[in-house]
């Protein structure tokens, strides 16, 4: 008897498993019926780096979001999209000469074929073609034209830029007589989803993305969106500073031995560029860091920070409040957009509140006192050298 009930019990597990799929599998089958466009990918809903469907889903209509750097790349797609303008967002870091932030410089390479650039001007062009010694790119590879970059990279009027991806040879080293483009993918989807899932979800929410892990992978990516969506452009900073030390690091040490090689040739006029997407991220977070350790003032490195919210296509409010009600599963580009200063004080108490301070911060992530003061010795010596030949 007892044996014949251990059977009824797994037959009832069985079925009421059976019942539970099939209602899901119904419930996708209705949903593509009212939306042919929905599109399902396989892999990054359950913690992929790299989504092998990004190519094929850009641009389309997702049920989910196929990568989680889209997040990135959605949050501010509003953009300035003027003519003749091929490098967004871009400006000289407040109070760091020779460092300079913007956005994506793919489209770079269609400045090469226009007009020629004049290498003595602050343009975005002269810069990065000419005078860069390093571009650090804050990029994962599916936010990336490769085809584009390697074109401009190896056409540059100033000479071409080798390239290294520091996520796949992490010894590599900044080379002081190349001109050179440091890859460091400073948002990675897993390490992303994990703090999320760790830090943010409540009991019920870890039941529940235990169970989909399993059974449903769509409801699970549903229930990180909305999540991260309600945690908005500051949980996005939070996740990289907990999670991105070791590429934080690197670029910082990458700055600072660049800076160096400048000091060793005072008469280079050789520049840093820091971009991700839009400028304002991934680039806020290094270039507030590099300020910090400047000892530039709160209130200046915020206004800095906004300066990117300011160079917002004009009309971008009203376009994305256009998106009406958000679709489960998809990030909410009003939660993502502009660059707000509440966003840049709130993360900068962060640090102070769980570091106890930006250079105890920049010390738990491996740059250390002895670091921080070879930066500090580099930018005030690079100061000092444009100064005088003013």
């Amino acid at each position: 008897m007892e044996r014949y009930l251990s059977l009824c019990r797994v037959a009832l597990k069985n079925t009421i498993f059976v019942i539970f799929l099939a209602a899901q599998i119904h419930g996708f089958l209705l949903s593509a019926q009212r939306n042919p466009s929905v599109v399902v990918c396989p892999t990054y809903c359950v913690g992929q780096d790299t989504c092998w469907a990004s190519s094929y889903c850009r641009g389309k209509s997702l049920g989910m979001e196929a990568n989680a750097n889209d997040i990135a790349t959605s949050a501010n797609q509003d953009s300035d999209d003027e003519a003749q303008v091929f490098v967004r967002n871009f400006r000289q870091a407040r109070a760091l000469p020779c460092i300079y932030r913007c956005g994506s410089t793919d489209d770079i390479i269609d400045a090469i074929h226009t007009s020629p650039t004049n290498a003595d001007v602050e343009t975005a062009e002269a810069v990065l073609l000419h005078r860069a010694r390093l571009v650090l790119d804050l990029r994962s590879p599916s936010e990336r034209d490769e085809e584009r970059a390697q074109q401009w990279m190896a056409h540059a009027p100033g000479g071409p830029l080798s390239v290294i991806d520091w996520n796949d040879n992490r010894d590599a080293k900044f080379v002081e007589n190349e001109r050179t483009v440091l890859r460091i993918d400073v948002l990675s989807p897993s390490r992303l989803f994990s703090h999320l899932e760790s830090k943010w979800f409540n009991p019920s929410q870890r039941a529940l993305s235990a169970l989909f892990y399993t059974l449903d992978t769509n409801k699970l990516h549903e229930l990180r969106m909305d999540v991260l969506n309600k945690k908005g452009l500051f949980g996005l900073y939070e996740a990289i500073l907990f999670t991105s030390g070791n590429e934080l690091c690197a670029a910082l040490q990458a700055i600072t031995i660049c800076l160096e090689s400048f000091n060793h040739r005072p008469e280079s006029d050789g520049a840093i560029v820091v971009h991700c997407v839009e400028g304002k991220d991934r680039t806020g977070l290094v270039v507030m860091l590099c300020q910090s350790m400047m000892g530039l003032a709160d209130e200046h490195i915020i206004d800095d920070y906004f300066q990117s919210d300011k160079r917002k296509k004009s009309g971008s409010s009203a376009a994305t409040t256009a998106l009406g009600n958000q679709t489960r599963g998809k990030l909410d580009r009003r939660a993502f957009s502009g660059a707000p200063r509440e966003v840049m004080i709130s993360t900068m108490a962060l640090i102070r509140s769980e570091w106890g301070s930006i250079s105890e911060y920049l010390d738990s992530i491996g740059f250390d006192t002895s670091w921080q003061e070879r930066y500090t010795k580099s930018i005030h010596l690079t100061t000092s050298t444009i100064r005088s030949n003013l």
